[in-house]
């Protein structure tokens, strides 16, 4: 028996860049794994990133963090004897502001109003590995001979 094949398909079959359909997701292969925001420029740079946190929240509710960049020189923070001092990092023109929990409870209007700047970075961590120690909050902060630092946010494992 001969089976028939339609021009169409051989044309297919010949094409080396025939685009084949993608395999349909299933509820298993979806997941969101963090959240990562950004503002540069902005006036306010802390509260945008908050927002945009608080808009992806729902990609990571283990812990969340700010780092804020102000080119206003030296920081008028160092004297904060809060209780998120142990969570604060600041460097000459850097702060990181980050800790367990969800964006709203972590950056209260306090809070943000104690990290001015222009640049800004966030991160809210869904935990795929490690989770529960706080060393893997992020953003993370480095801070460089030569007075140079540096904050890094970013998703998925490195």
């Amino acid at each position: 028996m001969s089976h028939d094949v339609s021009m169409s398909d051989k044309k297919k079959s010949q094409n080396p860049y025939h685009e084949t359909r993608p395999k349909p997701l299933t509820q298993k292969s979806l997941h969101d794994e963090c959240g990562v925001v950004a503002v540069s420029g902005g006036h306010d740079a802390s509260t945008m990133v908050y927002f945009g946190l608080y808009a992806l929240q729902h990609r990571g509710q283990e812990s969340c963090g700010i780092a804020v960049y102000s080119d206003q020189g030296d920081s008028n923070h160092s004297s904060d004897k809060e209780k998120s001092i142990a969570r604060r990092r600041e460097g000459k023109n850097l702060i990181v502001h980050k800790d367990f929990g969800l964006v709203s409870d972590t950056f209260t209007p306090t809070v943000l109003s104690r990290l001015p700047g222009d640049k800004a970075i966030g991160h809210v961590r869904y935990a795929t590995s490690e989770s529960g120690r706080r060393e893997n909050i992020q953003p993370f902060y480095f801070s460089m001979a030569h007075g140079h630092q540096i904050a890094l946010a970013h998703n998925g494992n490195i």
